[in-house]
C-alpha cells in the first residue's frame, strides 16, 4: 500500500525527504573542494600549503555549493524513490568526473568514493522510505524553489568574479586548473561546454578576419628578416632539427658528485648558437603542440591537440612547407607509432614529402614502449645519407620520456641521495639521452653531414618535475614561484652552424614560436607572405614569449596568470626576481592575450591560405 499524501513536519519525513539530498551535496561539496585543493599547484608554481590556498579562494566554497544546490533542488519534484536513484545516479557521475580528473592530474588518492556508502544503505533506505508518509507536493515545491535561489544566491560571488574579467574562463587564458580549483568541476564543466559550444556555432565574421588582417599585417610591417649579421649563413645547406623529448635547460651542464649530467650537450653547446632563456610554450598537448608550433609559429589550441581536432586537415603553412617550395626535400622520422599523436596524419600537413616511424626501423632495444634513442639515431643515419640534399629532417626523441624509467644497463650515474626520486630518473635518462646525441652528431661528422648542414636541437616540453625536489637540488626556496617558474619553464635551443659559425651563448628571450623563423632567416629564405607569429632571435632582440595561459616573458619582466585578473597575477623582474607592480605591464598583457586570440582566429578559419593569397596579391599590384 502505498503511503497516503499529507502535510507533516514530523522529523521523520524530512529526514526521508531531505536527509538524502543534504548527504549527497554535503559529500559531493567535500569531495569537489578536497579536489579542487589539489590542483592549486600550477605546472611551474610552487606547492602552497593547503590552509593559505583555502583563505585565498574563498569562491572555492560558494561556488561548488551553490553549483551542487542548482543541480540537486529539482530533485524534490520527482516521486521519492525515483529521487533517491537519480540522487546515486548523479553521485556517481560526479564521483567518477572527480576520479578521472585526479587520475588525470596525477593527484588522486586520499578521496574515498561515496558511491561505496551509498550502495551499503540502499535496502535499508527503500525498505524504511515506504513505511513513512509523502511530504506533500506543494512543501516540495516551494522546497526546491527555496533551494534554487539559494544557489543563485551562493553563485552570486563566482559570478562577479567573471563579470570583473570576462577573459578569465574564455578559452583564451584557459587557466584550466586555476579555474576549476576555484569554482569548483561542476561550474567549469559547465562554463567550459558553454565556450565549446559558442565556438562550433560560431565562424569567423567579417570584423574578425578584419582584424586579424591588420594584425598580421603589422607583424609583417615590424619584421626585417635581412637585420641580423647571420642572415644566409647557411643558404642552402641541409636542415636536421631534432625535437627532444622533455629535455630541459637546467640538466645542461650540471655536475652532481663529480659527473657531468650532459657532458655531450655541453661540448656542442661551445659549437652552437645556445640560446639559454629559451621557453616551453606548449600547452596541453605537450609534444603534438611542440612540433606544431616550431614549425607553424603559431601557438597551441586552448583545449586539446590540433592534430586531434578538427582543425588537423587545415591548410598550414610553416617551415617544412615553406622549404619544400624552395627545393628542399622534407621528411620526418620517430621511433613511435604513427598514430601516436595522429603523427602520420598531420605531419603531411605541416609539409613534410615522407615520414619514417616504428615500422619501418628495426626494434632492437626499447626504453618504455618506443625504440631506444641510440638505436633511432643509429638507424637514422643510411636514412639521412641517401636523401636529396638539400633536404629538412625532422627527428623526434622517445627515450626520455615520463616516468623516465631507464633500464639498468643504461644507468652510468651515481646521484646518492637522488637514485629513486623522479629527478634522479630524469637525470639518469637525460645522461643516457645526451650520449644517444653525442654518437649521432659524431656519426654525422664522419659521414660527411654535420658541416654540410644546420643541426638544430631543442626540448618539446618541461619535464614537469616536482618543485621541493628541484628547490633542495638547487637551492632556491620552495615558495619562490619565480624560481620554479625559470627552472621548470627552461627548455634548450642549440643552433650549429657549419664549421660553427657564430658560436657561443645567446641571452636573448625567446621561446618554440621563433625556431621556425630564426631558422629561414639563418637559411636566408624570405616570405613576406608567412603567416608566423615568431621572430628571428639572431637579431638579438628579445621575444614577447606568450604562454597559453596568458603568462609572459619579455626579456626583462615574468608575468605569471593567475585567476583573478591582473590583481591575482605575479610579476617579477626577469634579471632580480624583484616582485613587481603588474599594473605596469597592462598594456603587454593586452597584447600577449590579442596574441592568443589572433592565432586562435587563424586555426579556427583556416586563414592561412587567405592571408598569404591577400599578401601576394597586394605585393602584384
Amino acid at each position: 500500500m502505498r503511503p497516503v499524501r499529507m502535510r507533516i513536519n514530523s522529523p521523520r519525513v524530512w529526514l526521508v525527504e531531505i536527509g538524502p539530498l543534504v548527504w549527497g551535496i554535503t559529500s559531493l561539496w567535500a569531495k569537489l573542494v578536497c579536489f579542487g585543493a589539489s590542483l592549486r599547484s600550477l605546472s611551474w608554481a610552487p606547492e602552497e600549503p593547503l590552509g593559505r590556498w583555502l583563505l585565498a579562494h574563498p569562491d572555492m566554497f560558494t561556488a561548488t555549493l551553490a553549483s551542487l544546490v542548482l543541480l540537486f533542488a529539482p530533485l524534490l519534484l520527482f516521486p521519492r524513490v525515483s529521487r533517491f536513484m537519480i540522487l546515486l545516479l548523479l553521485n556517481l557521475a560526479l564521483s567518477m568526473l572527480v576520479l578521472v580528473n585526479a587520475v588525470h592530474f596525477r593527484f588522486y588518492g586520499n578521496i574515498m568514493p561515496i558511491i561505496v556508502v551509498g550502495i551499503l544503505i540502499l535496502p535499508y533506505y527503500l525498505a524504511f522510505c515506504r513505511s513513512v508518509a509523502l511530504l506533500d507536493r506543494s512543501y516540495r515545491k516551494r522546497l526546491c524553489w527555496g533551494l534554487l535561489v539559494l544557489g543563485i544566491v551562493f553563485a552570486a560571488p563566482t559570478v562577479r568574479l567573471v563579470w570583473q574579467d570576462k577573459n578569465l574562463v574564455s578559452a583564451y587564458t584557459n587557466l584550466q586548473r586555476e579555474v576549476a580549483a576555484t569554482v569548483g568541476l561542476p561550474a567549469y564543466y559547465f562554463g567550459d561546454a558553454m565556450i565549446h559550444v559558442a565556438s562550433r556555432s560560431r565562424g569567423i565574421g567579417e570584423s574578425e578576419h578584419q582584424r586579424v588582417l591588420r594584425f598580421v599585417g603589422g607583424k609583417r610591417e615590424r619584421s626585417d628578416a635581412s637585420s641580423s649579421n647571420l642572415f644566409g649563413s647557411a643558404r642552402g645547406r641541409n636542415v636536421i632539427v631534432i625535437m627532444a623529448e622533455s629535455l630541459q635547460t637546467f640538466p645542461i651542464g650540471l655536475e652532481i658528485r663529480g659527473q657531468l649530467i650532459t657532458p655531450r650537450l655541453s661540448a656542442f653547446a661551445k659549437e652552437s648558437l645556445y640560446f639559454v632563456n629559451f621557453y616551453d610554450q606548449t600547452h596541453l598537448a605537450t609534444t603534438s603542440d611542440g612540433e606544431f608550433i616550431s614549425f607553424q609559429s603559431l601557438h597551441p589550441l586552448p583545449t586539446g591537440a590540433v592534430a586531434e581536432s578538427r582543425y588537423s586537415g587545415n591548410h598550414y603553412y610553416g617551415l617544412p612547407a615553406t622549404l619544400s617550395h624552395d627545393g628542399y626535400s622534407t621528411l620526418s622520422a620517430c621511433g613511435e607509432s604513427g598514430a601516436m599523436w595522429y603523427m602520420n596524419q598531420m605531419h603531411p600537413r605541416l609539409g613534410f614529402q615522407r615520414s619514417f616511424f616504428e615500422e619501418d626501423y628495426k626494434i632492437l632495444d626499447r626504453i618504455g614502449p618506443w625504440l631506444a634513442d641510440r638505436e633511432f639515431f643509429a638507424q637514422t643515419i643510411p636514412i639521412l645519407k641517401a636523401q636529396t640534399e638539400p633536404f629538412l629532417a625532422y627527428l623526434l626523441t622517445s627515450s626520455n620520456h615520463d616516468p623516465f624509467e631507464v633500464p639498468e644497463k643504461h644507468r652510468t650515474l651515481n646521484l646518492g641521495e637522488l637514485e629513486g626520486s623522479l629527478l634522479g630518473n630524469y637525470l639518469h635518462s637525460v645522461h643516457y639521452f645526451d650520449r644517444a646525441f653525442g654518437e649521432f652528431v659524431d656519426q654525422l661528422r664522419e659521414s660527411g653531414l654535420l658541416e654540410k648542414s644546420l643541426l638544430v636541437l631543442y626540448g618539446d616540453h618541461q619535464a614537469f618535475m616536482k618543485g621541493p625536489e628541484l628547490a633542495r637540488l638547487f637551492g632556491f626556496a620552495e615558495s619562490s614561484e619565480y624560481d620554479s617558474f625559470c627552472f621548470r619553464k627552461r627548455v634548450p635551443l642549440f643552433i650549429r652552424l657549419p664549421y660553427a659559425q657564430g658560436a657561443g651563448v645567446r641571452n636573448v628571450t625567446g621561446g618554440h614560436l621563433d625556431i621556425a623563423p630564426t631558422l629561414l632567416s639563418l637559411l636566408g629564405i624570405v616570405d613576406d607572405s608567412s603567416v608566423m607569429f615568431g621572430r628571428d632571435l639572431t637579431q638579438g632582440k628579445d621575444s614577447l614569449v606568450v604562454f597559453r595561459d596568458g603568462s609572459f616573458a619579455d626579456g626583462l619582466h615574468y608575468f605569471i596568470n593567475h585567476f583573478g585578473g591582473i590583481s591575482a597575477s605575479a610579476c617579477y623582474e626577469a634579471e632580480t626576481g624583484r616582485t613587481l607592480d603588474c599594473g605596469q605591464l597592462e598594456e603587454r598583457r593586452r597584447g600577449a592575450l590579442e596574441q592568443l586570440e589572433i592565432s586562435d582566429l587563424i586555426i579556427r578559419g583556416d586563414l592561412i591560405p587567405i592571408l598569404r593569397a591577400a599578401k601576394n596579391r597586394a605585393n602584384a599590384q
